[in-house]
């Protein structure tokens, strides 16, 4: 006896495309998804509940990079697209980004200090008031600096 896999046909949705003019932008209704405007590499429009936007997606160094346009007319959304295309760059990793804080505790650990210095009775409350007044000179909360 033959004994036969029962697989579902494969489904393929085909992507959603809209044509790069506003009539055809202004009849998609809101709420349906994200739509590639046609003809321009790299555009999308989103239709979310309350709003229409654009955004430029593009891969660079096998990073896929998106910046936001914003609620633009087709017009608008096609040169600022033409205009971003280039420049579009792949942002760091969160674990490549150095804080001033963290820059700062990583220099005191890893730094010996002069014992003179070290016993300086300025050496302590200037590290203190690093850590006390930097957060608040910033904007941050009092003891809350980002690392």
């Amino acid at each position: 006896m033959k004994v036969l896999a029962i697989r579902k046909p494969e489904t393929v949705t085909p992507p959603k495309v809209v044509e790069a003019n506003q009539k055809a932008v202004d009849a998609l209704t809101l709420n349906s998804g994200t739509w590639r405007v046609d003809g321009v590499p790299g555009l999308y429009l989103r239709c979310r509940a309350r709003a229409k936007s654009f955004f430029i997606q593009r891969r660079v160094k096998d990073a896929l990079v998106k910046e936001t346009l914003g609620e633009l007319s087709v017009k608008q959304a096609k040169e600022k697209t033409m205009k971003t295309w280039g420049r579009m760059k792949a942002k760091p990793a969160a674990g490549d980004v150095v804080t001033l804080g963290a820059a700062f505790e990583l220099y005191l650990s890893d730094n010996q200090l002069a014992p003179k210095t070290e016993s300086s009775d300025l050496v302590a409350p200037c590290a203190t008031g690093y850590r006390t007044r930097m957060p608040h000179d910033l904007g941050y909360a009092p003891g809350l600096l980002p690392h």
